[in-house]
């Protein structure tokens, strides 16, 4: 995620129990301990406003808005123009708050968001504008993004996928890895985990 050489979109998947949740949770403290994380936004089936896709792309561009000032000015002046951008469909969220062609002066780095079982979206077409969504945010000028997404297999997803770009997403399909490994990093994060405690 951090190599400027690799696909833009990430999107790990697999079934219950794979690690999909551990490894979003440790990517995205990896990456905010490195100051790359630009947002993360986990669904969860059980909470109403987090299985509303219309929720992760404000979340996500308030998060950013925090750690960098410049892409701040630019969401401040959106709050401004239309104060209810929040509650719009992502389609609008997203022309308003990471248009193409904004564009801001920033240092050569870039910020990472991090999307946690999108397959738990209460909303099948959600999910579906919610991936093109997040894959057209990559292209924002103002900011350099990349996504990293995680869900069980998922058909409105894989359909939102077959609309973005071979070249700007990779696919990494957990049950496809060899069991024995992914048990192996489960244990080693695991481990890790309660040493720290």
């Amino acid at each position: 995620l951090k190599d400027k050489s690799s696909p833009n979109t990430i999107w790990v998947y697999g079934v219950a129990g794979s690690g999909k949740s551990t490894i979003s949770t440790s990517v995205a403290s990896n990456l905010n301990k490195e100051g790359f994380l630009g947002g993360c936004f986990f669904f969860e089936r059980d909470i109403p406003d987090l299985r509303a896709a219309r929720k992760v792309l404000p979340t996500l561009s308030r998060s950013l808005a925090q750690i960098h000032a410049p892409y701040r000015k630019h969401v401040l002046s959106v709050l401004d123009e239309d104060a209810e951008i929040a509650g719009k469909p992502p389609k609008l969220q997203l022309a308003a708050l990471f248009p193409k062609d904004l564009s801001i002066d920033t240092p050569e780095r870039h910020f990472v968001f991090v999307v946690d079982a999108l397959d738990e979206c209460d909303d099948d077409e959600g999910i579906r504008i919610l991936v093109r969504c997040l894959a057209a945010a990559v292209d924002f000028k103002g900011v350099q993004l990349r996504v990293l997404i995680t869900s069980r297999p998922n058909q409105p997803v894989d359909v939102g996928f077959g609309d973005v770009s071979n070249d700007t997403f990779q696919r990494l399909i957990l049950h496809n890895i060899d069991h024995t490994i992914v048990s192996r990093d489960l244990e080693l994060y695991y481990k890790y985990e309660l040493d720290k405690t």
